[in-house]
């Protein structure tokens, strides 16, 4: 399993979002005419350790989660449940077959309006940390 289906699994699996989400949870971009809330993410970096034989199967790349929700208080109250499920999170992501995770951490977040589309966004960068 990939850490992208490890995640998607994760946030739409995840009791205190799938309620909320409905499984709306996509990589890259929105589909067109989307139900909000929902979630896009991005992988910004895939760093990978290694050591003089080579690599060491340790990865921590960096993903970005865009919140998108109608008001604000409904995009802070997105946010706050996927700090809760993901931040410090350490263990098999993704379910049975998923990746080891060592561990996840919240390293930025920010949120504003996007006056285009009429919706409120916050966005969180994560650090994952996992074998490969």
């Amino acid at each position: 399993m990939t850490i992208e289906t490890a995640i998607t699994r994760h946030l739409t699996e995840n009791a205190g979002l799938a309620g909320v989400l409905g499984g709306r949870v996509y990589p890259k971009r929105m589909p067109q005419n989307p139900t909000y809330p929902t979630i896009v993410y991005h992988r910004i970096s895939g760093a990978r350790e290694h050591s003089h034989d080579g690599s060491s199967g340790l990865a921590h790349p960096r993903f970005q989660l865009d919140l998108w929700a109608k008001t604000h208080i409904a995009a802070k109250d997105l946010a706050e449940k996927v700090r809760a499920a993901l931040d410090g999170y350490k263990g098999v992501m993704g379910g049975v077959g998923g990746v080891d995770v060592n561990g996840v951490f919240l390293e930025d977040d920010d949120d504003g309006y996007d006056d285009d589309l009429q919706v409120y966004w916050w966005r969180m960068d994560f650090t994952l940390w996992h074998n490969e």
